[in-house]
């Protein structure tokens, strides 16, 4: 598998559903990314350690992006894996794509495609996209 092609595939794909609405001051209601303050990341914080997944999901997205925290690829892994775990199709599908890519955790094909199929399979669209891509133009990925 060219993994800078899918990367090329995911790129447009990735952060594209994680821009909308707006930021509220209580677990369960952080929407907008861009709208998170420095000071709202304890309370994030504390959300997520509550297993409150879209906490999860955007403190995996600040450590990415590197927004109001320093960048830390390996903290947005752990992080979107504990929301995938939780069974969070968006999580499961930006964590295979880390796998995908080997930022934050070790490039690994097999462990990329279990978790994009896992996303595909609720209906998560970007990680359809992607699955099907990566079954249809490259086949089965390989370690």
């Amino acid at each position: 598998m060219n993994s800078k092609l899918a990367s090329s595939v995911v790129a447009g794909l990735a952060f594209s559903t994680s821009l909308a609405g707006g930021v509220q001051a209580k677990c369960g209601e952080w929407d907008n990314l861009q709208q998170i303050q420095r000071q709202h990341i304890p309370q994030l914080q504390s959300c997520a350690h509550q297993g409150d997944s879209k906490a999860q999901i955007q403190l995996a997205r600040l450590y990415r992006l590197g927004i109001n925290v320093k960048p830390d690829s390996v903290e947005a892994a752990k992080w979107y894996k504990i929301a995938a775990i939780q069974g969070n199709a968006e999580a499961q599908f930006h964590l295979g794509v880390m796998y995908l890519e080997g930022v934050g955790v070790t490039e690994n094909s097999a462990e990329a495609l279990r978790w994009i199929s896992r996303a595909a399979q609720q209906k998560h669209s970007a990680a359809t996209e992607v699955y099907n891509y990566i079954l249809h133009h490259d086949g089965p990925l390989e370690c």
